[in-house]
């Protein structure tokens, strides 16, 4: 422990005791509590009394006590900190770019209670959450993004969808353009094929009469080029192009 003396008046008669069998006057004090106290002592070389100021560290937590000095006999005890401590008794500890996730130009304050100053593309208490961006979030395709991550909301621009803008319309291109309309996001497209069109992306050709089969067949079915067509009587060939043969034309009576 550390003691610091304090001037204090003479000790009154009724604190002295005369202790014969020593010979000599001592002080009878309160014995001193945890922490720093203030109690009486006496300097015999000068005959006077002081008040002592009593510590032992502790006061002061992670730092060390500067002053001790007694406030009739109240210890008032004066703290030096180390860099990474603050309070009238170190007892507290500043904030640090740890606190703010290390995504802040500036911290203040002692912890828990820390004040970050987030940078560019952060936000939060202690910076903790990252705004969402067009290119990141939503694939270059938004006119604009809000949110934080992984929270983002795009307006995507009028030919993608999506909550990230990753799909992207179908489009009459998807139908081989022979659509009359044409729904859903690539590769999912649903085309409504116009006349004479067919198949899932209307690249089919509807067989016809006369084109596929000539005139010689009653109806066609099937798609370019497989064609299968119902030939006329007197008629064969896939495509109806043969005459059968008959008597008397062919071969007389």
């Amino acid at each position: 422990r550390w003691r610091q003396r304090t001037a204090s008046p003479v000790l009154t008669l009724h604190r002295l005791v005369l202790l014969s069998f020593l010979g000599c006057i001592a002080v009878l004090t309160p014995s001193p509590v945890a922490g720093a106290s203030c109690y009486d002592d006496y300097d015999y070389d000068y005959g006077r009394s002081y008040v002592y100021c009593d510590y032992d560290g502790s006061e002061c937590n992670a730092g060390y006590v500067s002053d001790c000095y007694c406030r009739g006999y109240n210890a008032v005890v004066s703290c030096s900190c180390p860099a990474a401590y603050g309070g009238s008794a170190c007892e507290l500890t500043y904030c640090t770019a740890s606190d703010c996730n290390n995504r802040a130009y500036s911290v203040s304050g002692y912890r828990p209670s820390c004040t970050c100053s987030c940078n560019a593309g952060y936000s939060g208490s202690s910076c903790e959450l990252t705004y969402c961006t067009v290119s990141a979030d939503c694939n270059n395709r938004a006119s604009s993004v809000s949110g934080f991550r992984p929270s983002c909301t795009c307006s995507c621009y009028s030919a993608y969808s999506g909550s990230s803008c990753e799909s992207t319309y179908c489009t009459a291109s998807d139908c081989n353009n022979r659509a009359s309309s044409v729904s859903g996001s690539r590769p999912n497209c649903g085309c409504t094929c116009s006349a004479g069109y067919g198949g899932s992306a209307c690249e089919s050709t509807y067989c016809t009469v006369p084109t596929d089969c000539s005139n010689s067949a009653s109806f066609v079915s099937g798609y370019r080029p497989s064609c299968t067509c119902s030939c006329n009587a007197g008629y064969g060939g896939s495509a109806c192009e043969s005459t059968y043969c008959t008597v008397p034309t062919d071969c007389s009576n």
